[in-house]
């Protein structure tokens, strides 16, 4: 698997608090929106929420990487690169499956 085959959007508890209250309201695709809904009232701890048609079975990432330590404190919710434009303007930070900021 490529590094930029998916993206990541990081979110807080706070972020996908403020997310999960306005979902109605934005634009975005449907499979990123059930893992919003999933995500909330959960804690990220760094781990992924995957939606099912992503075929994604496990990341590794050094855990040294500024970027590690940051995802350490939210959860990702995994998405297709296509939907960037989408997701790229809201709050949290997105990465490749390499950690690297996109």
């Amino acid at each position: 698997m490529n590094k930029d085959d998916y993206f990541i959007w990081w979110l807080d508890q706070f972020e996908t608090e403020r997310i999960y209250d306005v979902l109605d309201q934005i634009d975005l695709p449907d499979y990123v929106k059930v893992e919003v809904q999933s995500r909330y009232g959960r804690p990220g701890r760094g781990r992924l929420w995957v939606p099912r048609h992503i075929d994604l079975v496990e990341i590794t990432w050094d855990d040294d990487k500024v970027t590690a330590r940051l995802a350490s404190k939210c959860g990702g919710i995994v998405f297709e690169p296509k939907h960037y434009d989408y997701i790229k303007s809201l709050p949290g930070f997105i990465t490749n499956l390499d950690l690297e900021f996109v």
